[in-house]
């Protein structure tokens, strides 16, 4: 988790964040792709650049038959070349917020639209050229990642009140809704925005609680009435057609429908911040980056002007359930300064006065669905990251994690609105984040106000959190702080703070400590919310919590359903090796109010063990010329590390599959020569301890079916006939392999033959006869082939058929089945063959 626990005033020192660390640390600005990398995953024809200011001061774009012009030398050449059609600011004009547009040096983003059939690699290597343009980067392909009241659908949303009975959950994984709601059910002054597909505004249960901009809906068409810059955004603003009219889709409804579809209205399904049916849910305000184009293909716009539109239109919470295909490799530049900038800026006026329930905003991304250990944007320290569970506290399968993660919440069949007044279940990470979003709507809803800081917004969301770890022990601080807790994160602030921790034991493996203490019991709210663990490898006896050294690392864990007297396991990965350290823990309560400390446990970790490969069927395989066949290898750490694999000098004949723990390869013998081959797999640990397994593959020599009996010509009486061959009785394959066959004919009017499950069905059709070909085939090409004729005759009374009539160079002589009959042929001026 980025940011383990947040408790009022104190700055955390992590020992986690985004891993690896230097990843987020390091300057987005300076990462290089390769060529083929930067195309694949970019947008084709766009192109995003920072120019420096002085450059900046010098542009005058304008367009006149040639292209673009911008008055800068040289430039215009660049533009020329890549056939550049349009060059704007990617953060356009604000209107009213230009000054804090500028302040935060967002006006020196431009993105170009340029000819679709030029390389972004390209375009991007021209402008690096460029004097005075400071930054390139793609602009990445984006990607969707699928009762107390009276809606009469709400049995469905289990994910908000879960009493078990749904086939394979647990009563109690939910996000405890029904409980919050008798605190909070939302106010309207909270705004949260939606960065996603187009909300329905228009559906029964999202249009009362839609954002409307009073100023647009009273005002002149195609004019910018609040001077925000943009145009007729009644509903919020439709980024990939750049107009103000929002496109429903179903991802971004959906997930609308999870934060705040309207409650108690008699209709469809609750939202977590959906009001009582008075009027008073949060608000809803629809920032589209999904949608098609005229052919019906999907398409997308970038998240950066989305999430600054929020910020500058009165939104304290950005729900983003979206991010890159397969997790990304980076953070744009871009979208790090729009971030940074709704942090700042949102809920604050063009003047810097608070003018929102919140001074400042809060960024919730969902933390993507590859099952991967990093994505961006999630894992910026500056969001929130959510992964999924499933109705069992679970680890959905799909959901990214790691220690970037801040928190969880259900993402397995999850019920809300779509398009046209219907309702669906979707999945994802994308369905998790906007549970995480209507609470800290709720949270907002009951405790904003002047002063209030996002900050403390997640004191609450974070120090309430369900444990969730006895469930995933094999996903220790990855999956944030544990699974969101409405109720308790709008329970009424406490003044006393938990008794302290008086004993802490433990174990050590490798560099992962195992943490032990005693749950202690809180005077006004009956047990400790959660536990502090501060770490150290400095020879230190006590420590402020309120002013930590930067050599001391926290880390936070919650209670969750242990009781008082219980015993609290705490686990503290990613240590370093052969290290002495010095712990103290502290308790804390949802108000953020802190115990002393405990007294310090000391503890040296151990040195990193090597992975271990395990062969399941051998490391080595003989594989006939046709086959194809699999080895497979079991991988282990003995401390539990994360690890990574790879094939030395991989081969096209073979593909990986990871499944679990199983390494299974799969060898394709028709894409390689006959002989003897050797393979090494690979295996290290994230720490750099790593160990390999050689194997070996042989491919025999392949032969080619041959021919073992001639068939005899087939006599057909009549039209109609049929007789079936068995087609193993003419050809053998020595290596076992099954045969192809197939059949060429000189007439195929006379008769239809048809291989098929090992037999030669032939048929016959019309009086004549025809000459055969049939061939077996191997599964590498080598064949073998016979002839033979198929002659059919007219049936009938007559003792004898004569074919063909007229005959220019062979007349055939059919007689009836087991009857003799003399034949006399008179033949003049011909010379004959019988």
């Amino acid at each position: 988790m980025k940011r383990r626990v947040l408790l009022f005033l104190m700055i955390c020192v992590l020992a986690g964040g985004c891993h690896p660390d230097d990843e987020l640390q390091s300057d987005p600005d300076k990462r290089e792709f390769s060529e083929t990398e930067m195309d694949m995953m970019s947008v084709k024809g766009r192109l995003r650049i920072k120019l420096s200011q002085e450059l900046a001061n010098s542009l005058e774009i304008s367009v006149d038959s040639v292209g673009i012009r911008t008055r800068v030398s040289g430039m215009d050449h660049v533009l020329t070349a890549l056939g550049a059609s349009s060059m704007r600011r990617t953060f356009p004009p604000a209107g009213r917020f230009e000054a804090r547009t500028r302040a935060a040096g967002l006006h020196l983003w431009y993105d170009i639209v340029f000819d679709e059939d030029k390389p972004v690699s390209r375009a991007s290597a021209d402008f690096l050229q460029f004097p005075g343009v400071e930054i390139v980067e793609p602009i990445r392909k984006t990607v969707q990642l699928t009762l107390p009241f009276n809606d009469p659908e709400l049995d469905k949303q289990w994910h908000y009140y879960n009493d078990g009975s749904l086939s394979g959950s647990i009563a109690g994984a939910d996000i405890n809704l029904f409980e919050a709601w008798k605190t909070e059910t939302g106010k309207k002054e909270v705004i949260v925005s939606v960065v996603d597909g187009g909300i329905d505004f228009e559906h029964e249960d999202l249009a009362a609680n839609m954002w409307m901009n009073e100023a647009e809906v009273n005002g002149v068409r195609n004019k910018d009435d609040d001077d925000n810059g943009y145009k007729d955004d009644v509903y919020g603003f439709n980024f990939v057609d750049q107009v103000g009219t929002i496109k429903p889709g179903k991802h971004g409804t959906h997930v609308a429908g999870t934060v705040a579809a309207v409650n108690n209205n008699g209709k469809g399904v609750c939202g977590v911040a959906g009001g009582d049916g008075s009027g008073n849910g949060v608000r809803l305000m629809s920032c589209q980056i999904f949608g098609t184009d005229a052919s019906g293909k999907d398409i997308s716009a970038d998240g950066a002007p989305a999430i600054k539109y929020g910020a500058d239109n009165g939104a304290v919470i950005s729900q983003n359930s979206w991010g890159y295909e397969k997790g990304g490799s980076a953070l744009p530049a871009s979208l790090k300064a729009a971030i940074d900038y709704f942090v700042t800026y949102a809920g604050v006026d063009e003047h810097g006065n608070q003018e929102g329930p919140m001074k400042g905003g809060i960024v919730i991304f969902a933390a993507g669905n590859d099952n991967l250990p990093l994505a961006y944007p999630a894992c910026y320290e500056k969001v929130v990251a959510v992964a999924a569970l499933t109705s069992d506290y679970r680890k959905a399968d799909f959901s990214n994690y790691g220690e970037w993660v801040d928190i969880s919440a259900p993402g397995v069949r999850i019920y809300s609105t779509t398009p046209g007044n219907t309702y669906g279940y979707l999945q994802g990470t994308s369905m998790a984040c906007p549970h995480v979003s209507g609470v800290a709507a709720l949270v907002v809803s009951k405790f904003g106000g002047q002063g209030y800081t996002p900050e403390k917004l997640k004191e609450r969301l974070f120090n309430t959190a369900k444990d969730i770890y006895a469930y995933n022990r094999g996903y220790q601080s990855k999956l944030g702080i544990g699974l969101i807790d409405a109720a308790a994160a709008l329970a009424v602030t406490s003044t006393v703070p938990p008794q302290k921790v008086t004993k802490l034991w433990g174990t050590v493996s490798s560099n992962i400590a195992s943490l032990q203490w005693l749950v202690p019991a809180d005077p006004d709210d009956v047990k400790a919310a959660g536990f502090s663990v501060y770490y150290t490898q400095e020879d230190i006896s006590s420590l402020n919590p309120d002013n930590l050294p930067s050599h001391v690392g926290v880390r936070g864990f919650a209670t969750g359903d242990l009781n008082v007297g219980d015993t609290m396991t705490a686990v503290l990965p990613g240590l370093e090796f052969e290290t002495n350290y010095n712990v103290f823990v502290d308790a804390y309560d949802a108000s953020g109010n802190r115990s002393a400390l405990s007294p310090r446990f000391s503890f040296q970790t151990g040195s990193n063990g090597v992975p271990v490969i395990t062969p399941v069927n051998g490391n080595s395989i003989t594989l006939r010329g046709f086959e194809t066949k699999s080895l497979a290898f079991i991988i282990s750490d003995p401390d539990g590390h994360d690890m990574t694999w790879a094939l030395e000098n991989p081969s096209e004949a073979i593909t990986e599959i990871l499944n679990d723990k199983t390494i299974t390869l799969t060898i394709n013998a028709t894409k390689l020569a006959p002989g003897t081959y050797q393979g090494r797999l690979n295996v290290s640990d994230v720490y750099g301890a790593s160990t390999g397994l050689s194997f070996t593959y042989v491919v025999e020599p392949n032969h080619a079916p041959h021919v073992i009996l001639q068939p005899e010509d087939v006599v057909f009486s009549r039209v109609g006939e049929q007789i079936a061959l068995t087609l193993a009785d003419y050809f053998v394959d020595e290596d076992g392999e099954p045969l192809s066959y197939s059949t060429v004919v000189s007439d195929s009017r006379v008769a239809h033959l048809s291989p098929n499950r090992g037999n030669l069905y032939i048929t016959a059709l019309a009086v004549g006869a025809t000459d055969v070909t049939l061939t077996a085939k191997d599964a590498l090409g080598e064949s073998a082939s016979v002839a033979f004729r198929i002659s059919v005759g007219g049936g009938g009374d007559q003792e004898v058929s004569l074919y063909p009539n007229p005959v220019k160079d062979k007349l055939n002589i059919l007689t009836k089945e087991g009857e003799s009959v003399e034949i006399i042929l008179d033949f003049q001026r011909f010379n004959i063959t019988v």
